[in-house]
């Protein structure tokens, strides 16, 4: 969220699926049978594709933003004092 200064609720929907390395980019509209939101595809920069890369690896969820195996409902502390 910090590097592509989307909404809280985007990137907590956003899934896996959704991530493409090769491409460097993340598709934060969703699928397409539902409404887009105003939500855009977006460029993944160095940063952020180092982060990815890491959490893709470790992942126990569907979910990019996760806990304990279940898409989480809201953001860390630490993460919302940044935003």
């Amino acid at each position: 969220m910090l590097t592509t200064a989307r909404r809280v609720g985007a990137v907590l929907d956003l899934t896996w699926d959704r991530v493409d390395l090769g491409r460097g980019q993340v598709n934060l509209r969703g699928n397409m049978l539902g409404p887009c939101k105003g939500r855009a595809i977006i460029p993944i920069n160095a940063r952020l594709r180092v982060a990815l890369k890491s959490a893709r690896h470790a992942r126990l969820s569907d979910h990019v933003l996760a806990r304990a195996g279940r898409s989480a409902r809201a953001l860390p502390r630490p993460l919302k004092t940044q935003a």
